[in-house]
């Protein structure tokens, strides 16, 4: 499968709001974004250069197809672009591990059979790399957000201003945080080659609140991490959130065709976005976070459209993995 990155680059700070109004000496996080604020921006930006495209709406993506975000450093080895981990890894020491599957008389168990596993890492991506590295069966090393030294949380201080005025609004003070890279970014995937040829003639676009310049480039990705795994046991881990018919699964219980036998890391994840025309969120969708494992079993059916309900705007794509069984029930 062909594959080109967007890399969004920021020239300063970067931030996104929580979908919530907040008051004075309020404190407001600066999350993870979601998928929406890139559209927006490259969709403006596109439409600035005046470009022949469909823009979609609100809930239709149209021409552009993009999947992510991720996040990315700029390395003296290219880019090393890092992917949410997936919810079944945990650590021994400083080895990293995927969950085997007990089946038991009542189904099939994720475990940790060593009792020094840590229960619960801090790592939370994953590089391409080192993906391609777990995907063999190799050993490989996770990312942490915390103690990554091109990405970093900070804090500001804002006041908010009377409308159309220069003052103050009286004890309108409240706190933000944001992300600041130092050398490196958000990136969104996609393998459609129109929204490869469109992103290609954009240099940069404003993005997050406060609507701030970021550097945009396009480049191929040479990576088999996308392809299906030629195993007997496979699972599949969401790198994007999915929205399921069932909740937490689909309500088939099956995915690409494969009946679930069990999950791990299924954790509902509340998505929107800010409409700015509106002034106020746009529809809130509940997804399952990036991360959550799957453990298929045997074929069950050959429809492979019992996936995210929502495929727009890059939700539900995912990453095949093997998995192995602790031991016979």
């Amino acid at each position: 499968m062909k594959l080109w990155g967007i890399f969004f680059e920021p020239e300063d700070w970067v931030g996104f709001r929580e979908v919530r109004s907040f008051s004075f000496s309020d404190r407001v996080e600066s999350v993870f974004p979601t998928s929406f604020p890139f559209y927006g921006a490259v969709r403006t930006a596109l439409m600035r250069r005046g470009k022949d495209f469909d823009p979609g709406d609100s809930e239709r993506a149209g021409t552009i197809r993009m999947f992510g975000p991720f996040i990315f450093e700029n390395t003296s080895d290219g880019k090393k672009i890092c992917f949410p981990i997936p919810k079944n890894v945990y650590k021994v020491g400083d080895e990293y591990k995927t969950m085997p599957v007990l089946e038991t008389e009542e189904g099939f168990l994720p475990w940790k059979p060593e009792l020094d596993a840590d229960s619960k890492i801090e790592e939370d991506f994953i590089e391409l790399r080192e993906l391609e590295r777990m995907r063999k069966g190799e050993s490989f090393k996770a990312v942490s957000l915390k103690h990554a030294e091109f990405v970093a949380r900070e804090t500001r201080v804002g006041i908010a201003l009377e409308t159309d005025k220069k003052r103050a609004r009286e004890r309108m003070i409240y706190s933000i945080s944001y992300y600041r890279f130092r050398n490196g970014g958000f990136v969104m995937l996609t393998d459609d080659e129109r929204t490869a040829e469109l992103i290609s003639e954009i240099e940069g676009v404003f993005l997050g609140f406060r609507s701030r310049w970021v550097n945009v480039e396009i480049e191929e990705i040479k990576t088999d991490v996308f392809d299906p795994l030629e195993k007997e046991n496979v699972a599949v881990y969401l790198v994007t959130p999915a929205v399921f018919s069932g909740g937490g699964v689909p309500s088939s219980r099956t995915l690409v065709g494969r009946k679930i036998l069990t999950t791990v890391g299924v954790r509902k994840l509340p998505v929107s976005g800010w409409d700015l025309q509106k002034k106020m969120p746009k529809k809130i969708y509940h997804a399952v976070s990036p991360g959550a494992v799957y453990y298929l079993g045997d074929k069950a059916n050959e429809n492979e459209h019992e996936e995210s309900e929502l495929r727009d705007f890059g939700f539900g794509r995912y990453v095949f993995m093997e998995w192995k069984k602790l031991r016979e029930g």
